[in-house]
């Protein structure tokens, strides 16, 4: 009986420290994810004239911009989240034209 009781006590505490250890992570990883973060200020970007932004997308560190212009054709502006930087340009064509 003595045994079962100290294995109990022990069990308790191992959960009770798991589950201590699982709120510091998470409160951890949520004070990083939620800092400042970098202020990028104002940041002017050169776009194609008179071209318009269709969609603005934030993935794995980037900022994808959907951009099209006067004559309807479809460019993807990459931007760095953190610097603001310019990192990729995809420029969509008719796939007919491509040969």
């Amino acid at each position: 009986m003595g045994f079962a009781k100290a294995l109990v006590i022990f069990m308790t505490l191992a959960i009770v420290a798991g589950l201590g250890l699982l709120v510091y992570g998470i409160a951890t990883r949520g004070a990083k994810l939620s800092g400042d973060g970098a202020d990028l200020g104002r940041i002017e970007l050169e776009v194609p004239a008179g071209s318009r932004l269709r969609a603005l997308t934030a993935a794995d560190g980037r900022l994808y911009l959907t951009l099209e212009d006067e004559e309807g054709r479809t460019s993807i502006l990459i931007l760095d989240e953190t610097t603001g930087r310019t990192v990729g340009d995809i420029r969509l064509r008719d796939g007919a034209a491509v040969r």
